[in-house]
């Protein structure tokens, strides 16, 4: 698929579509947080859904427009120093298709690591693009692999630059090593992209740990590409988001990081969100509508039969399960089980309007 360069002006001469409000709040310490509400009088059902997926991802909460707490399930408690504080966020594209921003926090311990988790949504729809979203499974081997090769030759070049005589640069030297050993095989995630108005930005993490970073003289990697150099490997829904048309997600498996709709037992609203930490585990929360309570969610998708098998608990107690088939166009069909499995009540999840 080709994007022409009329393509390519007429998606980005629109304005904002959203305008980004910002709440602040001081936490235990007196950190300064900011975190970012998004507002469209044109289109709220839209600005709602990337609320609420903001706020799950990074506040671990439910979006609410009256909420003087938002940091309530993150923030240090008072006397420990262990959560996530000093929020801050940058806009980094707002037009008539997608919307991309980066919330950046400090994560607290025995020592405090900077984290940035960057999302882009559907301007018209609110709902988060992942970058497997744009790609087919293999031409998103063919991005992550020009990826790494980009940040390979960035490692050699500063290895070949570096005296190994010093004892300091040395130790530089071993550590990039060991990092180019298992770059080759990675496969960028869902949220180590953006998109801003003309380039999509893939980023990893910096090689060291937190007792290396001292060494760590590169760091995070940002790889750029105009979105004309990878006209050759976006799939039909990049041209789509791009272009204000609707996304197909009828091959697209289990719906990650979308906000789903649904009823149990068809009298019951509930509101999920399904994420993929990694290979076949999912995880998640779902809550009913009307009580807005966080109901935890954990487990696997067993590829040969395309059910999705998650397991909810309160309070580490598991109180059911959701067992889920995949349908087409991002729903999920199935049953709530209770824990004792003398209950049992159908359920349709699909991506909420």
């Amino acid at each position: 698929m080709k994007l022409t360069v009329l393509f390519l002006l007429i998606a980005f001469c629109g304005v904002a579509q959203f305008k980004v409000e910002t709440f602040t709040q001081l936490d235990a310490f007196d950190m300064e947080s900011n975190f970012p509400i998004v507002v469209s009088s044109k289109n709220p059902k839209a600005a709602e859904k990337i609320n609420v997926a903001m706020h799950h991802f990074s506040l671990e909460k439910i979006f609410m427009e009256e909420d003087e707490e938002r940091f309530s399930a993150v923030f240090p408690p008072e006397d420990e120093i262990w959560g996530a504080s000093e929020f801050d966020y940058e806009v980094l594209a707002n037009n008539e298709n997608y919307f991309s921003i980066g919330i950046t926090c400090a994560y607290t311990g025995a020592y405090s690591e900077y984290y940035t988790r960057n999302y882009t949504f559907n301007a018209i729809t609110g709902q988060q693009v992942m970058i497997s979203d744009l790609f087919s499974e293999e031409t998103l081997a063919v991005l992550s692999n020009k990826v790494n090769s980009r940040i390979e030759k960035e490692i050699n070049d500063f290895i070949a630059a570096a005296d190994s005589e010093d004892e300091y640069q040395r130790d530089q030297i071993q550590m990039y090593l060991e990092c180019l050993e298992w770059i080759s095989h990675e496969i960028y995630p869902a949220s180590s992209y953006y998109l801003t108005d003309s380039s999509l930005v893939v980023v990893r993490n910096r090689c060291s740990s937190h007792m290396m970073a001292a060494l760590d003289d590169l760091w995070d990697f940002y790889v750029e590409y105009s979105l004309e150099e990878l006209n050759e490997l976006f799939n039909y829904n990049a041209e789509a988001l791009m272009t204000g048309k609707p996304m197909d997600y009828s091959d697209s498996g289990v719906p990650v990081g979308k906000v789903l709709q649904g009823e149990l037992g068809g009298k019951y609203p509930i509101t999920m969100i399904i994420s993929n930490p990694y290979e076949d585990h999912y995880a998640g929360v779902y809550w009913y509508d009307k009580i807005k309570k966080q109901i935890e969610l954990d487990g696997e998708l067993n590829d040969q039969i395309a059910t999705l098998v998650l397991k909810e608990s309160v309070e580490e107690k598991e109180t059911g399960t959701f067992e889920l088939m995949i349908i087409s166009d991002g729903t999920l069909e199935g049953n709530w089980i209770d824990a004792k499995g003398e209950t049992s009540f159908g359920i349709a999840l699909k991506l909420s309007e």
